[in-house]
């Protein structure tokens, strides 16, 4: 338990926090609902795990999350023990998820990407009791090495794999590979301690675009109330069918659409790993009306599908995107294509959200870089969860006030969505919170004007990512936004380079749309006709085959290196 006690009185008086776990929201929808569909597997599951894609109703998968909680509290599994969970996106992640909730474990889920030098460092930082994870996915071998790091461990007592099977071996608990690295009591009984809403219910990982990946606690109160910001904010309604492409393993998979899912008690579509002809084939089969997709599928949905796919995607009522900068052309194009308003949202794992809906910012153009200022007090919006936090931007240098719009600050929240602290690391989550708890983002942001009026804050970039040619800023996002809509670029970043005059310049690294040829000039053509200022036009242009991403899909500039010479 995290959280200050000063905390948790405060934001459960204001009824920010309440007393329900994850898994009893699960519950509830399945008392309410028991018949409904709740979880469908990805079209593809035998392809990855060997075994066969299923349905399952609310009232069937709650009699097997009760089976597996049992099976682990039997194995002497409690409330507040640590389990490590590597599984793609099926009906057995989820499950896990929900049957470590009901037993009040801490769950720590990992990207499949993830091999054994990944996996031991987790291993001995959080100290596992148990390692759930897959026989093997995509013919690549899990669950050998997690047995035997388990067997080298003083901590983990045990490896759990789920097998192939059909529903009926699911639901009746065969399904499940109990290989343990130790041997279990025989005679534990299989009970356990109800969790708390305040208990930690998972240690995410932050996604390592800057660094080494950082263990990120959240209690389920956290998750709940970044769950209801995006419930209300991007308006999704109750019982709707919501399309998972995500890897549920932080932010993105977890608080965009496992949680929202449990709050509203509609289907749970899952997918893995992505692939945009099943992505448009569940659309369409599940008739879904709500997905997230980063801004790299958004761009090739433009550029890649035929004209029948606006039928197939006729049931989406919204789309989020998310995990990086969007296009102002990209936002605008989708929607005059696809009739479906793309829905900007900044999140992270540590709790940062700010939405930006078609209702708040109907221009499309501006929704793409601009969020409403939540959390400002002389700002009024109809949104009820905008008031549950607190943001404002700050001078990295001086830590003072910006109140001036045009002026770049990074912004920093405080609020019941916002983490406690990085697990193991007090330094730095010192140096990350103010005196006043505010949680500093290194998100920069500048304050700007919606309808004439400076109620809105205008992404800027990362914090460590700016460019500084010459003393002068420059964001890589912002010209990235810009070249990905040339109609040859397919993918690109922009990154900074030494320069002994300037300190640095800017180069833009671009994947090519297939069998396209494209030059410096014609992208700085296409970027001068757009008016921007000269300094920020790119200096060198580096062709890729693909960019660097990390298990979650992010573009990585650092890891992007450049030959000596590069036209």
């Amino acid at each position: 338990m995290l959280s200050s006690k000063k905390k948790i009185v405060e934001y459960t008086r204001r009824g920010w926090w309440g007393s329900s776990t994850l898994y009893e929201l699960f519950h509830r929808n399945a008392r309410s609902t028991p018949d409904r569909i709740a979880v469908v597997d990805p079209p593809n599951k035998r392809e990855i795990m060997d075994a066969a894609p299923v349905s399952v109703t609310y009232s069937d998968f709650d009699r097997l999350i009760a089976q597996f909680s049992l099976a682990l509290a039997s194995m002497g599994i409690k409330r507040r023990d640590v389990l490590v969970v590597q599984l793609p996106n099926t009906l057995e992640l989820v499950a896990t998820l929900l049957a470590g909730a009901r037993i009040g474990a801490v769950l720590s889920p990992l990207p499949m990407p993830y091999g054994a030098h990944e996996l031991a460092h987790v291993v001995s930082m959080i100290k596992p009791k148990a390692i759930i994870t897959v026989g093997r996915y995509k013919k690549r071998a899990f669950a050998g090495a997690a047995l035997d790091l388990a067997r080298h461990s003083d901590f983990v007592d045990h490896v759990l794999c789920p097998s192939s099977g059909d529903l009926t071996d699911l639901l009746d608990g065969s399904q499940w590979t109990f290989a343990s690295a130790k041997s279990a009591d025989p005679d534990q009984r299989a009970t356990f301690a109800r969790a708390s809403a305040n208990d930690v219910f998972s240690i995410c990982w932050t996604s390592g675009t800057e660094a080494t990946p950082k263990a990120v606690p959240r209690t389920h109160n956290h998750w709940i109330a970044l769950g209801k910001c995006l419930v209300e904010n991007v308006g999704i309604g109750q019982a709707e069918t919501l399309l998972n492409p995500f890897p549920m393993v932080n932010a993105a998979g977890i608080g965009s659409l496992l949680v929202p899912w449990l709050l509203t008690g509609g289907k749970l579509v899952q997918h893995h790993p992505f692939d945009q002809s099943t992505f448009i084939e569940q659309v369409q089969r599940e008739r879904v009306n709500y997905t997230v997709a980063a801004p790299a599928v958004l761009n090739s949905l433009l550029k890649d599908s035929g004209p029948e796919a606006k039928a197939h995607l006729a049931t989406l009522r919204r789309i989020g995107c998310g995990a990086a900068p969007l296009s102002p052309w990209m936002v605008t194009e989708f929607e005059r294509t696809f009739a479906i308003p793309v829905i900007n949202i900044l999140g992270s794992n540590e709790g940062i959200l700010l939405v930006s809906n078609a209702k708040e910012v109907p221009d499309p153009a501006v929704r793409a870089r601009v969020f409403p200022r939540f959390g400002v007090k002389e700002i009024e919006w109809e949104s009820r969860t905008s008031r549950w936090m607190e943001t404002k931007l700050v001078d990295p240098s001086s830590g003072k006030e910006i109140t001036s719009v045009g002026v770049p600050g990074e912004i920093v929240i405080k609020g019941p969505m916002v983490f406690d602290g990085y697990f193991g690391n007090a330094e730095l989550s010192n140096k990350v919170f103010d005196d006043a708890g505010f949680f500093h983002t290194g998100d920069l942001l500048e304050i700007t004007n919606i309808d004439g009026r400076p109620t809105g804050y205008k992404f800027v970039g990362r914090l460590k990512e700016i460019i500084i040619r010459g003393g002068v800023n420059i964001s890589p996002e912002e010209i990235e936004e810009l070249i990905i809509g040339h109609p040859k670029v397919k993918e690109v970043a922009v990154i900074g380079y030494p320069d002994e005059v300037l300190g640095e310049r800017s180069c833009a690294v671009v994947v090519p749309v297939p069998d396209q040829d494209i030059d410096l000039d014609e992208i700085n053509a296409f970027l001068s006709a757009r008016q921007i200022a000269r300094y920020k036009l790119p200096e060198r242009l580096h062709l890729v085959d693909r960019l660097p991403r990390n298990a979650l899909g992010k573009v990585v500039r650092r890891r992007i290196s450049l030959p000596e010479e590069v036209s």
